[in-house]
């Protein structure tokens, strides 16, 4: 029992350094566990973000997936749509085909029956009537020049025109072999030419039923050779002298298309 006085100012400094120790220890549990806590705040904000991000993420995977869906339908059906437009349009190439055939066909006996015509129009050159003396009838001559004309045989549809008109210049189909002369002119482009034939008409048949057309025809000459006053006074003719008649309207449009009024 010796010395038990001194225990107290034995364990009073002990106590003291212990309990130090343990306020110490204690503040770093609470900082421990504070850390922890933001660590799993930040964790758990983390969390969310990564889990927002990720649905976000398989939101655009969707979409893009959609999309390449309706890419590839889009693909499948235009290819669809393509073999459809070649097989369609092979069959309407094989159609024509077809309807060329038969077009070169319906050619080819149109052909031989123009050859067939034309032999038999040679035949009748031979064996033209004749008139006493033993010269072809007028209006043989006249209409052979005239088959020339429509057959594009127009050098031989001159000379069958002049050839009536140098025996036959005062008949009533005078102003036609003249007029046609110009016509025949007119249709190989020798644009001069023609007008020398159709002021014939005008001049030497003003009372036939070919001055009108002459008159028309000369404005269209003369617009050929870019001569567009002199055209315009010879369309001007046309409206004023015959106003009523078909080639009045033409001369009108024709008139009308240069930008010039009509004079009635």
């Amino acid at each position: 029992m010796r010395n038990l006085w001194l225990v107290p100012f034995l364990v009073a400094p002990l106590w003291a350094g212990t309990k130090e120790e343990i306020i110490r220890l204690q503040s770093d549990v609470l900082a421990l566990q504070n850390q922890i806590r933001l660590l799993q705040k930040s964790f758990d904000g983390s969390a969310a973000l990564n889990k927002s991000l990720l649905e976000q993420l398989n939101d655009q995977a969707a979409k893009t997936g959609l999309a390449l869906q309706e890419v590839s339908k889009d693909i499948t059906d235009s290819q669809a749509s393509f073999k459809h437009d070649i097989q369609q349009l092979v069959s309407e190439l094989r159609t024509l085909a077809l309807k060329m055939d038969d077009t070169n066909a319906r050619i080819g006996a149109l052909s031989v029956q123009m050859a067939e015509k034309q032999v038999k129009e040679d035949q009748l050159r031979t064996q033209v009537p004749l008139v006493p003396g033993g010269s072809p009838a007028p209006d043989q001559i006249y209409y052979n020049a005239y088959s020339d004309f429509l057959q594009g045989h127009y050098d031989l549809a001159i000379q069958g025109f002049r050839d009536y008109l140098q025996s036959y210049k005062e008949t009533e189909l005078a102003d036609n072999a003249q007029y046609y002369i110009g016509e025949s002119h007119y249709s190989t482009a020798k644009f001069n030419e023609a007008l020398l034939a159709y002021d014939q008409v005008i001049h030497l048949y003003p009372q036939g039923d070919k001055v009108a057309p002459s008159y028309l025809k000369k404005g269209l000459a003369l617009i050929e050779l870019q001569h567009n006053e002199d055209a315009i006074v010879q369309l001007q003719a046309v409206v004023k002298n015959f106003p009523t008649s078909p080639e009045a309207n033409t001369a009108r449009q024709k008139l009308e298309e240069m930008g010039v009024k009509a004079k009635s």
